[in-house]
């Protein structure tokens, strides 16, 4: 986006910015690209540690990358069971009915 094409022009003119780190951090994580975000949070508070909108954007980007996990591995779960009942190996959930009998 171009917020993030502006932050890194600015970072590469003046490498040392935590605001320029934290903005482009901000436009990743609303983009969706996380680990970008993580960078540049990290980034920020590398250069200064006590700032609280990069500590705040760490904790944030570290607690959408965990729901995100959470849910992929739910996901990857349910399609187990929805294999398992339609290869005949897996009773469906809450019924006694089991697809090798029927």
């Amino acid at each position: 986006t171009g917020a993030i094409l502006d932050c890194s022009e600015a970072l590469r003119l003046s490498p040392g910015e935590a605001s320029d780190h934290l903005m482009r951090g901000v436009a990743y994580m609303l983009r969706g690209d996380l680990d970008e975000a993580l960078v540049d949070s990290i980034q920020a508070l590398q250069i200064q540690p006590d700032h609280p909108d990069a500590r705040r954007l760490l904790a944030e980007t570290l607690a959408k990358r965990e729901a995100m996990d959470t849910a992929r591995h739910s996901l990857i779960q349910r399609e187990k069971k929805i294999n398992n009942i339609v290869n005949g190996s897996g009773n469906l959930p809450g019924t006694a009915f089991n697809a090798e009998k029927a």
